[in-house]
């Protein structure tokens, strides 16, 4: 507001009022009061009614925003509350304290893997016949509890016999009151494929080379495992998680699981690391395969294949292996180029396989 001039009029008031009953009378003199007579200018007035005439419908339009946010959020969380119950009673359910004791306390003794959103330990339990594997996601990771929600649906649908069985879950809270989620497996005691293709020289148990008949069966089984995954469930499913892997960071997608499995075929026959140490200056497992081809193919495989593959004899595994080890780094390398579009379907990926298994 403008006051124009001085004050135009200042009233002083001291009222008085009367409180009468048959016995009691009393005066109360209230405050005194001063009453500004001021004049708004047209101007101002001008400038507050375009203001609200913006305001207005701004804060209506937000208002409205916030409000649809939380009805996707609160639908969200039901939908995974619902996810989740209905693993449950899918599942046998098992409790923290459970877990807990199996594992001797999440000792770091039993943790024989780990991810970016949790520890996987081994352990048993005193009803399940099997031993298992206890998969806890790390719920202070961003993403870690939408990516067990995602597993728990997509579990809870599959059925494959390449794929690893799910025993339970477990999705409650610690004594400290904090969230606890974690999914039961059944443990594969045969090791990972990691595990046969580069043997630690310190464990146990020394591992037989795989032969070549063994990694092309392998290759076939992650296919078919790939195939249903991709065509078969409703809705759809990637993987995303295969291992060994590639550190170029590819994107979730099919054409990042035909990636990564182009990799592994390269590295089953040639024994390497995607990320070994001797891939420098833009070198990498998939140009070196690239540049053997046709003629250095034999001198770049894995030791144990190599003998053989040089080897000389009338059997039929030796005469074929040249042929099935060529069509092998050819699948590997389509499977694996730089773009996604230029990629084979997981389906004629498959058939290849099966192609190449049937000839050796």
């Amino acid at each position: 507001m403008t006051l124009m001039g001085k004050f135009l009029k200042v009233v002083r008031l001291t009222i008085q009022v009367l409180c009468s009953s048959k016995e009691t009378t009393c005066y109360v003199q209230l405050l005194e009061c001063y009453n500004y007579h001021c004049v708004e200018s047209p101007t101002k007035r001008k400038k507050i009614f375009y203001i609200l005439a913006i305001l207005v419908p701004v804060s209506t339009v937000v208002l409205i925003c916030l409000e649809c946010v939380m009805v996707i959020l609160l639908k969200k969380r039901y939908k995974a509350t619902r996810t989740i119950n209905q693993s449950l009673k899918q599942f046998k359910s098992f409790s923290y304290h459970d877990l807990f004791k199996a594992t001797n306390g999440f000792s770091s003794t039993n943790i024989i893997g780990s991810g970016r959103f949790g520890f996987i330990y081994r352990s048993c339990l005193d009803f399940v016949v099997c031993t298992i594997v206890i998969k806890v996601f790390r719920l202070d990771q961003f993403g870690a509890p939408n990516y067990f929600i995602a597993e728990c649906e997509a579990l809870r649908n599959i059925r494959h016999r390449n794929l690893v069985r799910v025993i339970s879950l477990c999705s409650t809270f610690d004594p400290a009151r904090n969230e606890f989620k974690a999914l039961i497996l059944k443990h594969m005691a045969n090791g990972n494929l990691e595990s046969w293709l580069h043997p630690k020289p310190y464990e146990q148990i020394a591992k037989e080379p795989l032969s070549l008949a063994t990694r092309i069966s392998l290759a076939v089984d992650i296919a078919a495992a790939l195939e249903y995954l991709h065509n078969r469930c409703i809705p759809p499913l990637v993987h995303c998680d295969l291992k060994p892997k590639y550190g170029m960071g590819c994107k979730i997608s099919f054409e990042g699981d035909i990636y990564s499995y182009g990799i592994i075929l390269l590295e089953m026959i040639t024994g390497k690391y995607p990320t070994d140490e001797m891939f420098t200056d833009g070198m990498n497992l998939h140009k070196m395969v690239e540049s053997a081809i046709p003629h250095k193919i034999g001198e770049i495989l894995e030791p144990s294949l190599t003998k053989d593959y040089f080897g000389e004899g009338t059997n039929n595994e030796l005469v074929e292996m040249p042929r099935c080890v060529m069509h092998l780094a050819k699948l590997g390398l389509r499977c694996s180029v730089t773009s996604p579009k230029d990629r084979p379907k997981i389906e004629d990926v498959y058939t290849e396989m099966i192609a190449i298994q049937n000839m050796f």
